[in-house]
């Protein structure tokens, strides 16, 4: 019987030189792709820093570019920096396109080989998302959008080796606008340039020993928007001309917390002068991107397209005034054209309107002078306004020891007074007053806190409201209070944290040009409301002043020592600003109110 063997397996030897082989293999491999990922992470790190570095190049080049956009769309005269605003264009290693330069500063040449720079002028669907009331209409800005694409060709080194190429592209790409944007109102000079005044002048003019004084308000408290150079307009600077002998500009209580406030300049000087008071948190900032016009949407009384404001008419002829006690038998105020030609008048502290001079008053209510207002008379003048709109063609003109107050009339139920100084071309009618108003002696005083006749609120617009607390408790002089409510009262209404405010006190026909308000001599004035005082493009349609606004040359001037008990609660936005001799201003600024202003803006 054959016996059946188990199967054995045999046992290869191997020799001991081919031990490890495969984990020799193993480990090559392995080598191999790490060595391949370092490879690549070297070639993706190098990609996203080139990625980074593209993308702050076209943000540098998109804000410089739609700062230039901002400036243009105010009439400064910067040339385009370069550029036609609306033509897209490419970049080249010498272009002094400011986004060319801007992109340059940061590395990028655009010389076509290893990198490129190109610039767009898209639409506002190039943003998508941004809200409607942030867009400028074209009257105000022509060109709001500005795109700028860097394309840097970055070497590839193992990818390269794979792909076949010895670069790939990486882009960085921004977007910025001119876009509408709510700001806080300081003093504002408007002109880009300096005025075209003979001799020319700064635009923001201080001499002899005059002082401007802030209290309170935004941060910053005056904003001049001059881009001119010093020795460029034939004095020793055209943005704010220094030196300013012994005139100051007094900062140290402006600001939310009356701390300090800050003056921005677009121009020279960088240095503050010596009659600068800062504060404890006030600056010298220049350059400072200038504030275009706050007030370009507001309507003026008759525009077209407002139909809020009189059904887009001039507001009408003052209507006599209803007959009380003591006008029954005066016939002076029984016709409109009386009362238009200052021929109306009324007793001393007449119940109805209200008078503070002994020897009478003129009567003056809301509507159309188509020939002025004039306040003159060697023994002085005393007029009285009742609320309302004043659309005035001549200008309003106080003579000497002339004095005008608030009329107690419910005139529009608006609170205060607004006048609009009506009239194209050069030399339109303006405000003007001449030395010595507002000295007259023997008149009722006027409580500031505690009101008169039918103001028991005095200066405040209600209980509510606030005022400031440097603001003497009784004046004689001249006083005027903007309006409480309406179109031309408190934007913020009711819902004004420190309570309703007043609006507009004086308002210039835009289309007038070199128009000079002017205050001289040394009365006393407490003037609530906001000044504006702005020449623009007469050929502009609509809400705005056309594109581009060409004029910006009405100068406001305060002379002599009309400083001395001037208070100003508002706001003063003009073409250029002017201050001589010992005059000067005290203003309380309120800190909440804010405008619509253009501002320049990366968006993406």
């Amino acid at each position: 019987m054959k016996t059946i063997r188990p199967n054995r397996w045999k046992k290869t030897s191997r020799y001991p030189d081919e031990a490890g082989q495969a984990i020799m293999f193993l480990i090559l491999a392995l080598g191999l792709a790490l060595l391949g990922a370092v490879a690549f992470s070297v070639d993706l790190g190098n990609e996203w820093f080139h990625h980074q570095s593209a993308q702050n190049a076209a943000d540098a080049g998109c804000t410089a570019a739609a700062m230039d956009l901002l400036v243009d769309a105010q009439g400064g005269a910067t040339g385009h920096q370069g550029f036609t605003n609306g033509t897209a264009f490419s970049c080249s290693p010498g272009s002094t396109a400011s986004p060319c330069v801007y992109a340059r500063y940061n590395g990028y040449n655009s010389d076509s080989t290893t990198n490129l720079v190109d610039v767009k002028f898209p639409g506002s669907a190039v943003v998508p998302g941004l809200p409607s009331g942030s867009i400028a209409p074209t009257t105000m800005v022509t060109t709001a959008f500005v795109q700028v694409n860097v394309t840097d060709n970055v070497p590839t080194y193992f990818g390269g080796l794979l792909s076949g190429t010895r670069s790939t592209p990486v882009r960085g790409s921004a977007v910025c606008g001119v876009i509408l944007a709510s700001s806080p109102i300081p003093i504002l000079v408007l002109d880009p340039q300096s005025p075209n005044s003979t001799p020319p002048q700064a635009a923001f003019n201080i001499q002899g020993s005059g002082t401007i004084a802030i209290v309170g308000g935004p941060t910053k408290s005056v904003q001049v928007n001059s881009s001119a150079t010093a020795g460029s307009c034939g004095q020793s600077n055209c943005s704010a001309n220094l030196p300013w002998g012994t005139a100051k500009v007094d900062l140290s209580k402006g600001g939310p917390f009356q701390t300090g406030s800050d003056i921005g300049l677009y121009g020279a000087p960088t240095t503050a002068p010596s009659g600068f008071l800062p504060g404890t948190t006030g600056h010298w900032n220049a350059p400072a991107a200038p504030i275009s016009d706050p007030f370009a949407r507001v309507c003026a009384p008759g525009q077209s397209g407002c139909p809020l404001i009189n059904g887009n008419a001039p507001p009408a002829v003052p209507g006599p005034p209803v007959p009380t006690s003591d006008l029954l038998l005066n016939l002076t105020c029984n016709t409109s054209a009386k009362i238009q030609g200052g021929g109306c008048t009324i007793l001393h502290n007449n119940a109805f309107h209200g008078c503070p001079d002994p020897s009478g008053c003129r009567l003056f209510l809301p509507g159309t002078y188509p020939t002025g207002i004039s306040l003159s008379g060697g023994g002085g003048t005393t007029g009285v306004f009742d609320p309302g709109i004043y659309y005035i063609t001549g200008g309003l003109d106080l003579g000497s020891l002339s004095t005008v107050r608030p009329g107690t009339g419910t005139g529009d139920g608006s609170g205060g007074v607004m006048f609009y100084f009506a009239g194209s071309g050069t030399g339109a009618g303006t405000v003007h007053v001449a030395a010595n108003s507002g000295t007259k002696p023997g008149l009722d005083v006027f409580n500031t806190a505690s009101g008169t006749g039918s103001y028991p609120t005095g200066v405040k617009c209600t209980g509510a409201s606030t005022i400031p607390t440097n603001l003497p408790a009784t004046l004689t002089g001249n006083i005027l209070l903007a309006p409480c409510t309406g179109y031309y009262g408190d934007p913020l209404g009711a819902s004004d944290p420190i309570g309703i405010q007043r609006g507009f006190l004086f308002f210039q026909d835009r289309s007038g040009r070199n128009v000079q308000p002017l205050w001289g001599g040394g009365g006393q004035f407490l003037l609530a409301g906001t000044m504006y005082f702005h020449s623009c493009n007469a050929s502009g349609t609509g809400v705005g002043c056309g594109t581009p606004p060409t004029y910006y040359n009405d100068i406001f001037e305060m002379r002599g020592n009309s400083g001395s008990g001037t208070y100003v609660l508002g706001n003063i936005v003009a073409d250029n600003l002017t201050l001589t001799g010992t005059s000067g201003i005290t203003m309380d600024l309120n800190p909440t109110p804010v405008a619509t202003i253009l501002k320049a803006t990366l968006l993406r």
